[in-house]
């Protein structure tokens, strides 16, 4: 049926049919990559949104699907050369900005808090199905749902690890002990999650600054210590833009 160009008389018609059954096979080639694409995109989406409450989670989901599912940016090639500044402006309700180094631009601009003030400053993508991702919940002390949904407040960097350490995730499984991690974020808390397949690793950092809590974490689905090791080098230049006038600003 597809053959029928090739015992044709006239060498334009099986020029012809040629490129009409090369063609065919390319539609279907590329309609299998847009599928393909948009099942891994939201899996990926899953993946990151699921452990944030619903609103956030929601305006999370709603931004990653605006982005390319074709041509979109691609990874760096190599993530350990920082060559590309990366700046949060303080917001407006009081919690700082910050700036560091990266080897690539963020996916998107910062996100609008969501109900509960928390948003997502930040996704740096660092190599297929690797990222940074920062996050700011909002002011320490301040109301703020459980991982169970119930009302809470939101508690102290070392407090909000070990809890994590403490009660789990659904879904994820905590892999050693709540570490001491000092970075140029200031005096961190970080902790190590795996899906319960292991397909997937989360180190998260948890840090309070002039009284907002943030934490900044690396998921990756191979190779998880060279992107936390990655993700230092990152951190090591991180400073902090303080949303008071009258406090200094650590210069680049």
């Amino acid at each position: 049926m597809f053959d029928w160009y090739l015992w044709a008389d006239d060498p334009l018609v099986r020029v012809l049919g040629f490129l009409v059954h090369l063609a065919w096979y390319a539609f279907w080639a590329l309609v299998f990559l847009v599928v393909l694409r948009l099942a891994t995109r939201e899996y990926l989406i899953w993946k990151v949104t699921w452990r944030f409450p619903p609103d956030q989670a929601r305006e999370m989901r709603r931004r990653a699907r605006r982005t390319r599912l074709l041509g979109g940016a691609r990874s760096p090639r190599d993530p350990y050369l920082l060559t590309t500044p990366v700046m949060v402006r303080p917001y407006g309700d009081g919690r700082p900005g910050w700036g560091m180094m990266a080897p690539a631009p963020p996916r998107h601009a910062p996100h609008e808090p969501g109900p509960d003030g928390s948003r997502q400053d930040a996704a740096i993508e660092l190599a297929a199905g690797t990222y940074v991702l920062v996050t700011c919940f909002g002011r320490v002390g301040a109301p703020y749902p459980n991982p169970d949904g119930s009302p809470g407040t939101l508690e102290a960097a070392e407090t909000r690890a070990v809890g994590v350490h403490t009660r789990g995730i659904e879904g994820w499984s905590v892999v050693g002990p709540v570490d001491y991690a000092p970075t140029g974020l200031g005096h961190g808390w970080r902790l190590t999650m795996s899906t319960r397949g292991g397909a997937r690793m989360l180190t998260d950092t948890h840090v309070d600054h002039e009284g907002w809590a943030f934490a900044v974490g690396v998921l990756s689905a191979s190779h998880h210590a060279r992107a936390v090791d990655a993700l230092d080098r990152m951190l090591a230049t991180w400073r902090w833009r303080s949303a008071h006038p009258a406090a200094p600003t650590e210069p680049w």
